[in-house]
């Protein structure tokens, strides 16, 4: 399960990812709630305990806009479900499933995904824009904010949320076209 703040999601966008009962979502109003279900019991490895702490990342990831966790696991529960069960139809594929961060490379391996599957959706999926890595074009984008929402920010971090400030960044920027400026970020 995972536990994060309403306002750094977008509810209906987590919810394409939902398979009945093994990838669910719970809106309390103030936090989201996602619990995902695996059903294989494996067995015990030593190193379990550093693995979820690596899964905790994905937490973050989340907040800032990356999707792939939630595809990772939708992927996992579908491969669980009965061939005959009704399927609904499937969610966004993000970019840069070919690409996996540490935290959700765990979470595959936690949900026990099957390595095929993943190749096959990592190559429908886009690969990363290279923006999202290149530090310069997010100073660029920082540098068109209207002052009033630098301002909004830079108070929010002297309050002592600088995490709520580099996750919202974060999640703004990857919603940013391509070629856009801050000045015209959502």
């Amino acid at each position: 399960m995972l536990r994060l703040p309403r306002t750094v999601l977008d509810v209906d966008a987590v919810r394409e990812y939902c398979v009945e009962d093994l990838v669910t979502i719970t809106d309390t109003g103030e936090h989201v709630i996602i619990d995902l279900l695996s059903e294989d019991e494996p067995e015990w490895e030593e190193d379990a305990a550093d693995s979820l702490a690596v899964i905790a990342g994905i937490r973050t990831e989340l907040a800032a806009g990356d999707m792939r966790a939630l595809y990772l696991a939708w992927l996992s529960a579908c491969g669980m479900r009965d061939e005959d069960e009704d399927e609904d139809e499937d969610p966004p594929v993000p970019a840069g499933l070919g690409s996996l961060t540490g935290p959700q490379r765990a979470l595959a391996d936690f949900l026990r995904l099957d390595r095929d599957a993943l190749k096959a959706a990592a190559a429908d999926s886009p690969p990363l824009a290279a923006a999202l890595e290149d530090a310069r074009t997010l100073a660029k984008w920082i540098t068109g904010l209207p002052p009033s929402e630098k301002d909004r920010l830079l108070l929010l971090a002297a309050q002592g949320q600088g995490t709520r400030v580099t996750l919202e960044l974060l999640q703004r920027f990857r919603q940013t076209p391509a070629g856009d400026d801050g000045g015209s970020a959502p």
